[in-house]
């Protein structure tokens, strides 16, 4: 049996996504029964945010979805804090803390359309993490991102990113009876995630590698049977541009 999220659409949701129906607590999000993010992702979007935000400055998110993120943004006090979201319900459920936040901005829309409105390396950091569209780009939606944010990074500017719906996947596909995490992360992100890092523009000494993140206790015992991820360890990846 495959682990992981399974069912998503053939067709994309991308022009929907907008207006479609979102249920939220303080322990999920789902999009259209969609499940988007769960609150014991906390530990991990915390050391996703310490990455994203390791120059200070100015950091762009690129996913409101539950505000983990954000506050763990917040928490490293970056000058200025974008965060794209495409979906305008995502956004109002989080007005009160946005209004309790100056320094964030939000872009409302696609980041497709929205990026080209950031001026070249005029960013410190960034932080991506939303939901795929349809099972074709499951896996690799991210990197048509990773290509075109490259320009608005200042040089020693981070990225790091997350797909947990990919990589719910990906972990249970990769994994032997007598792998290790680490040694099933180092395959996956050689197969899956390097190459396509390579191929659209990054270079060898840019791509920083990974981090293997061990959930805490209290994260896998609060998950339950998450549709999307059931593993006890998460991929932290970091590039760098260097010019």
């Amino acid at each position: 049996m495959e682990s992981g999220y399974q069912k998503l659409p053939e067709e994309s949701m991308r022009t929907e996504w907008n207006e479609k129906k979102i249920e939220a607590n303080s322990d999920y999000l789902h999009v259209e029964g969609h499940p988007v993010m769960e609150k014991w992702e906390t530990p991990y979007m915390d050391r996703l945010a310490q990455i994203a935000c390791g120059n200070g400055g100015v950091v762009l998110e690129v996913g409101l979805g539950m505000a983990i993120s954000a506050t763990a943004i917040q928490r490293c006090k970056p000058d200025k804090h974008l965060i794209i979201e495409l979906n305008e319900k995502v956004i109002e459920q989080h007005k009160q803390f946005l209004a309790d936040h100056p320094s964030i901005q939000i872009l409302q829309g696609d980041w497709r359309d929205v990026i080209d409105q950031l001026e070249d390396n005029s960013l410190d950091g960034v932080l991506y993490d939303t939901y795929p569209m349809s099972a074709a780009e499951q896996h690799t939606h991210q990197f048509s991102f990773i290509e075109k944010v490259k320009a608005k990074l200042r040089p020693n500017g981070i990225l790091t990113y997350c797909n947990l719906t990919s990589l719910g996947v990906l972990f249970g596909r990769y994994l032997t009876k007598d792998d290790i995490a680490e040694k099933t992360w180092e395959t996956i992100w050689n197969e899956t995630q390097k190459p396509h890092l390579l191929s659209v523009g990054w270079k060898e000494d840019e791509i920083e590698g990974f981090e293997v993140f061990k959930l805490p206790e209290v994260s896998i015992k609060v998950r339950g049977n998450c549709l999307y991820y059931s593993h006890s360890t998460c991929l932290v990846p970091k590039l760098i541009k260097k010019f």
